[in-house]
């Protein structure tokens, strides 16, 4: 994958961030000169998602710079250690990435969404010493418009980790490959990985992914917006409950919507 180099960004990260397991650490991008990492790194998606709730609620607790019209997260992996295995993981975390930008501007596609840009970024702030690469992922507000796909952004991001995703060329294709790695991810059930727990997430998901991309206007209309970033404070949930687990949305308005639009959208299988 060729990127164009963005401008330099102020990243900081600290020992807790590096990545050993194939995890991504991310946090949001600021819009504006000079670019700066303005949220902690983090390799929880819950805990990135609520930044974004303190930004678009206006929570006093609210890290300052967070883009709330368009999506701007940084995405990293840091090794430690012996430099040519640390090399070698490196590489594969940028092929991931590679994926993760195909499988979000495949989508995307379906959706009729502005693309999603993915920059190599040059990393100042860093220490010494540890090798690290970071890509800046510019997407479409659309994605902020609920934590519910602002959490199935930051999913299909990991995903990227999947090299069955390499392949696929249309539309049945890719929601077999989803399909594979689900039945990977049941099959081991006892595993914690998060690689594990990404395809089991994915199983929960990937046959509603269609429904809600090609009605999700009529699923989130424009001015829910804050609405559903406020419900997140109580509810907690992500797109797997809104998947998954329809009974626990208390919005029952949206429960309705999301049922209606999975009943008369066919999954192209």
């Amino acid at each position: 994958m060729k990127e164009r180099k963005f401008p330099k960004v102020h990243i900081e990260m600290d020992e807790l961030d590096f990545c050993y397991n194939d995890e991504y650490s991310m946090s949001f991008c600021s819009s504006k000169r000079p670019y700066r990492q303005v949220t902690e790194p983090t390799t929880c998606r819950e805990c990135l998602i609520e930044a974004m709730v303190e930004s678009v609620t206006s929570s006093i607790y609210a890290p300052k710079g967070v883009d709330t019209t368009k999506l701007r997260i940084l995405v990293s992996s840091s090794y430690i250690g012996r430099r040519e295995r640390a090399e070698r993981k490196i590489q594969k975390f940028e092929d991931s990435i590679s994926r993760s930008k195909k499988i979000l501007n495949f989508l995307e596609e379906i959706a009729g969404w502005f693309p999603t840009r993915v920059f190599a970024v040059k990393d100042e702030g860093l220490n010494v010493g540890n090798l690290t690469s970071t890509f800046l992922f510019i997407g479409s507000g659309r994605w902020i418009r609920t934590p519910y796909v602002l959490s199935l952004y930051t999913l299909l991001i990991r995903l990227g980790v999947f090299h069955q995703f390499d392949n696929f060329r249309n539309q049945t294709e890719f929601l077999g490959t989803c399909k594979k790695i689900a039945q990977r991810g049941r099959a081991q059930e006892e595993n914690y990985n998060q690689m594990y727990s990404d395809a089991r997430s994915l199983g929960n998901i990937y046959q509603y992914l269609y429904p809600i991309l090609k009605n999700f206007q009529y699923i989130f209309p424009a001015n829910s917006k804050r609405r559903s970033f406020e419900e997140f404070w109580r509810t907690r949930l992500g797109i797997e409950d809104l998947c998954y687990n329809t009974y626990r949305i208390d919005n029952e308005d949206l429960a309705d919507r999301l049922l209606k639009a999975v009943k008369k959208t066919r999954m192209p299988l």
